[in-house]
């Protein structure tokens, strides 16, 4: 018989009058059609469900290595080889560990409602976990390690709130581990041994970060302490999180990376601060970067980056710091630069930057900080930077600048470091300079100046004036 939603039933006493007969089968087939009938025999769903049980086992079966009295109808399933069950007659334990199985683990083993203890280890079952494995409820042990399965750990386990022990050690299993298993006061999760990362969200972030590491030569980074272990994120070297375990923060500067920086990186969305600095890596910075919405602090520098700077980081709007300095960065800085209104901080020196510097860089009204020293930019220093009225730093050295120095730049009158140096500008030195009465720095040394140079810019704490073989104004 096959009752709907039911599975295969074999038909046991269930009128309990020491044999199986036709009467069984219509008080069976009475119960399927309604299960509340009061004319049942007390019990019947109990006997039903033992003889659900018993199917199950039977869809399990196989030619084992010990599978004494399996299939004998007359033989009480606790008599049958690994199987235990409590008071009622239900599977409370399936033990068939070291037993020869093969193929696949059976969606139907999640009927068995009552088992407590599943034990399938050192076998050969192939394919992939079942899903159904997450209904039973009353499970405390699951063993399944040490076979053939792969794919990757369902989800639904986590819905296993009475699990004790687990055990998947020993298999080809991928993905990521669910977050609710690090519960499980018994695992051997941290020794899958298969880079697993924790999948501490629905959006993997902890697979993103194990994308990283791997791109990146995590084995070798001199701080890498809990990455790729199922320890909560926020105790992996160099990250934060918040409240929710989201990440918002990733530090792994001065730490040994290697290699290109992954697109990835741009699935995490919460993200506050990236900070990749004083390490080995290569090739272009992502374009995915841009889609990093949160970001405020981006700090690529000291690598050995390539190609161009990606016009879509004009698109960072929260963007407070971006260094990129000490790279290998080509192409022109992009016009899309001058829309990141917050910006305090722009840190492209020392990089093979070439073009005129964008008239753009003038609307970042909030810039405390501008280096685009040690470059090939050519062309004028653009008029709008005078309108950068809370710039402090200003370096422009080692560039192939030309004309003249604007004399708007005496408008900057928080400016405390002014470097020029090592240009082709020529002309006379601005008057207006010598207002700056916040100047502590004045760099002008190997340009073509002419003129005098005003002789209030004697009291510039350091600066270079004597090289420039000018007579000071009378």
């Amino acid at each position: 018989f096959v009752a709907p939603n039911q599975g295969n039933i074999f038909l046991g006493d269930v009128n309990q009058d020491s044999r199986i007969d036709i009467a069984d089968v219509l008080l069976i087939m009475t119960y399927i059609a309604n299960p509340l009938d009061p004319m049942l025999p007390a019990g019947i769903g109990l006997a039903v469900a033992v003889d659900q049980d018993r199917a199950v086992l039977i869809e399990l079966y196989g030619n084992w290595g010990y599978n004494t009295n399996w299939l004998i109808s007359t033989y009480p399933l606790d008599q049958w080889d690994g199987v235990t069950i409590d008071d009622e007659g239900r599977v409370a334990s399936l033990d068939l560990s070291d037993n020869q199985l093969t193929g696949t683990i059976p969606e139907a083993l999640g009927q068995l409602d009552s088992l407590q203890s599943l034990n399938l280890a050192r076998n050969a079952l192939t394919e992939t976990i079942p899903e159904a494995l997450g209904q039973l409820n009353n499970l405390q042990v699951l063993d399944l390690s040490d076979n053939q399965l792969t794919g990757t750990i369902p989800e639904a386990l986590g819905q296993l709130d009475n699990l004790e022990h687990l055990s998947l050690v020993g298999n080809q299993l991928t993905g990521c581990i669910p977050s609710a298993l690090q519960s499980v006061p018994n695992n051997d999760l941290d020794d899958l041994g298969l880079g697993l990362a924790f999948c501490h969200l629905e959006s993997g972030e902890a697979v993103v970060l194990a994308a990283l590491y791997e791109a990146t030569g995590g084995d070798q980074w001199e701080d890498n302490t809990n990455w790729l272990s199922i320890a909560p994120l926020s105790e992996w070297d160099g990250v934060t999180t918040d409240d929710e375990g989201r990440v918002t923060r990733l530090n792994l500067s001065y730490n040994q990376l290697t290699g290109t920086i992954p697109e990835a990186l741009a699935q995490l969305e919460n993200l506050l601060s990236l900070d990749l600095s004083y390490n080995q890596l290569t090739g272009p910075i992502p374009e995915t970067i841009g889609q990093l919405e949160n970001l405020e602090g981006l700090f690529l520098g000291q690598n050995e980056l390539t190609g161009p700077i990606p016009e879509i980081i004009g698109q960072l709007e929260n963007l407070l710091s971006l260094g990129l300095s000490v790279n290998e960065l080509t192409g022109p800085i992009p016009e899309t630069i001058g829309q990141l209104d917050s910006l305090q901080i722009l840190g492209l020196g020392y990089n093979q930057l070439t073009g005129p510097i964008p008239e753009t860089l003038g609307q970042l009204e909030k810039l405390r900080y501008l280096n685009l020293a040690w470059n090939q930019l050519m062309g004028p220093i653009p008029e709008t930077l005078g309108q950068l009225e809370k710039l402090q730093l200003l370096d422009l050295s080692y560039n192939e600048l030309t004309g003249s120095i604007p004399e708007i730049l005496g408008q900057l009158e928080e400016l405390d470091y002014l470097d020029l140096s090592y240009n082709q500008l020529t002309g006379p030195i601005p008057e207006a300079l010598a207002q700056l009465d916040s100047l502590g720095t004045l760099l002008l040394a190997r340009n073509e100046l002419t003129g005098c140079i005003p002789s209030t810019l004697q009291a510039v704490w350091f600066n270079d004036l004597v090289k420039l073989g000018l007579a000071f104004c009378q």
